[in-house]
């Protein structure tokens, strides 16, 4: 970290929470489009760990720190060697600050939870045509929820503010992501991975014709199951 970055962390974040020792930070880490994918992914984690590491050294609790690292996916620059983008972004917010995270609104109902908390990248299935829904851990911290291809799926609430829980609709084959977003739409705070797949049904009959005790089975056409699968 630079000498004038660590000034201006003092003289505005640290002094911050001398002031109001209740606030929440929240650290987003970010890198420029120069380079691999997987090398800017890891320079934005280690951006962001240096700054929550000087801060913890001067006093901030490491408890009410919520950090997230991007690498290039938020860039906007046509340039790829654009500063501006090697950055670590700094929200003060006026509660502790608290993860925001898509999570299962019904068990075996298409969400997967991501192993890797720090990306924060879950997944739920769904069906072409289908409606499921997920709950959103402090949605109140969100104020807009976009998709990346509607074609593919929709969600509404889609702003401010958010329910608890939010609904998804499978429009068309694919896969896309759903982004919360803080109230200026520019913090990502959580990103759920959507796979729309089509539904395939398979029909099976089971009809007993006789059995050893000398029962009989007249089922017909009307004991046929329908599962669907994806």
């Amino acid at each position: 970290m630079k000498p004038e970055h660590q000034d201006w962390l003092r003289s505005n974040v640290v002094a911050a929470f001398r002031r109001f020792p209740g606030s929440g930070l929240f650290l987003q880490g970010s890198a420029s489009r120069s380079g691999a994918n997987a090398h800017n992914l890891d320079l934005s984690r280690r951006r962001v760990e240096a700054v929550s590491r000087f801060l913890t050294g001067q006093g901030v609790p490491a408890g009410q720190i919520l950090t997230s690292f991007t690498g290039e996916e938020l860039s906007s620059s046509r340039s790829g060697e654009d500063e501006r983008d090697r950055a670590v972004t700094a929200v003060l917010l006026s509660a502790p600050a608290t993860p925001v995270r898509f999570r299962a609104h019904a068990p075996l109902d298409g969400f997967e939870e991501s192993p890797d908390r720090a990306r924060q990248l879950d997944r739920l299935t769904i069906g072409v045509g289908e409606t499921k829904e997920v709950d959103l851990d402090n949605g109140g911290l969100v104020g807009v929820l976009t998709t990346g291809n509607p074609a593919i799926a929709s969600v509404r609430p889609s702003s401010f503010p958010i329910q608890r829980s939010v609904t998804i609709l499978g429009t068309g084959g694919g896969s896309t992501l759903i982004e919360a977003r803080d109230p200026s739409g520019v913090v990502l705070l959580a990103r759920l991975l959507v796979v729309v797949k089509n539904v395939v049904r398979h029909s099976i009959a089971i009809h007993v014709v006789r059995d050893n005790a000398g029962h009989s089975s007249q089922r017909g056409t009307s004991s046929i199951q329908q599962i669907a699968t994806r």
